[in-house]
């Protein structure tokens, strides 16, 4: 397989509305990204539903979690049929990869690159080349955080080897590492990250994963449409009433935190 410069994958955005991707992809522009950007729309679990459940697509368990747990109990849980949405539209572009010359980038919704994302992601996927001899299977530049992380002969300075990781804000991925991890896709049973992180560890020996030393495309907001249960009360994009939930929450964290860092102070 030849290799390619960095610049010239195609990034593709996984967004809902258009108001959605034009605010992912300024964001991208502007922190230096010149490959060619465009938009991937969403599958939509929720409108999908019912024709998923006929074809059997989600395994016996996952639909159960889905139809009657009111709560998300574990991270790999599917927590509604946006969780399921979400998947598909990851597994969706994995297809594309695997038709693709060099791989592709996926981003989401929410993702949202550091100001020098654009410098650091090219020189650590430079770095994975040489020390590999050929393309990374995957290399995420976006996630929240990872499980399972190991040493490596092969870590460069700003790579490591993972396992598994959680969150999908953005990451590369190669005809072949899509391939891997199309082979064992179907049935949906948990979130694509828990599958994603699940395929790493089976194949240790075998995928070539990375994930850069810190993330270089960081989470936006506590959620997006894609995975929201209720998708059309964000029909206006990132202003609608779920971000401003979310928003409400994480304020409400804040302050308990400010306030029982005083109590604590109060009491030394």
């Amino acid at each position: 397989m030849s290799v390619c410069a960095f610049n010239t994958l195609p990034l593709r955005v996984i967004t809902l509305h258009t108001k959605e991707y034009d605010t992912v992809r300024t964001a991208f522009q502007e922190t230096g990204f010149t490959n060619s950007i465009s938009r991937f729309v969403a599958v939509n679990g929720k409108e999908k539903q019912t024709q998923l459940k006929e074809d059997g697509v989600i395994s016996v368990r996952a639909l159960c979690e889905i139809e009657t747990m009111k709560t998300r109990e574990a991270h790999s849980s599917l927590p509604s049929w946006g969780g399921v949405g979400c998947y598909l539209s990851h597994e969706t572009l994995w297809h594309e990869a695997v038709a693709s010359q060099h791989g592709i980038i996926v981003a989401e919704a929410d993702a949202f690159p550091l100001p020098d994302a654009m410098a650091e992601a090219t020189a650590a996927f430079d770095e994975l080349v040489l020390r590999l001899g050929t393309l990374p299977d995957v290399l995420y530049i976006g996630y929240l955080f990872s499980l399972d992380t190991k040493p490596y002969e092969g870590v460069t300075r700003s790579t490591r080897t993972l396992n598994r990781v959680m969150g999908t804000q953005c990451y590369y991925i190669s005809p072949r590492g899509a391939s891997m991890l199309l082979k064992r896709s179907r049935p949906i049973e948990v979130q694509v990250d828990s599958y994603m992180g699940y395929c790493y560890s089976l194949n240790a020996s075998t995928i070539k994963a990375f994930q850069t030393i810190t993330p270089l495309v960081v989470q936006k907001s506590l959620g997006t449409t894609i995975q929201t249960k209720r998708v059309e009360d964000l029909a206006g994009g990132p202003n609608g009433t779920g971000d401003v939930f979310n928003t409400l929450i994480a304020f409400l964290v804040g302050c308990l935190f400010i306030l029982l860092v005083l109590h604590f102070n109060a009491n030394k």
